[in-house]
């Protein structure tokens, strides 16, 4: 092996040496953990349905579904945005947002 050779070797050897301490410095230091805590409120409405109302299950489910949507938004967990377009178009687009976190795991 030439001089030369040998040098570019050792310098090889030397930064990959240099590159691994580096990378091992920056894995002793612990990484951050962010922590977000948001606090998490449960709607419940509950409902009693009399036997002779079970074949309409479906429209009791969706009354109780739209007495919670009210709840939502009297509480102001809805946030509403409106656009106005052109006046010759003569409408407005209204948008409504609310932010929710799910929960971990589905049912009970």
């Amino acid at each position: 092996m030439s001089k030369k050779s040998y040098k570019r070797n050792q310098n090889r050897l030397y930064r990959e040496i240099k590159r691994r301490i580096i990378a091992e410095q920056v894995a002793k230091v612990p990484v951050p953990v962010i922590e977000i805590h948001r606090d998490i409120e449960t709607l419940a409405i509950k409902n009693i349905v009399a036997h002779c109302f079970f074949n309409e299950i479906e429209f009791v489910k969706t009354e109780m579904a739209n007495k919670i949507a009210r709840k939502l938004v009297d509480e102001g967990y809805v946030e509403f945005l409106s656009d106005k377009y052109e006046p010759i178009a003569g409408v407005t687009e209204i948008e409504a947002r609310i932010y929710v976190a799910k929960p971990l795991h589905e049912g009970r």
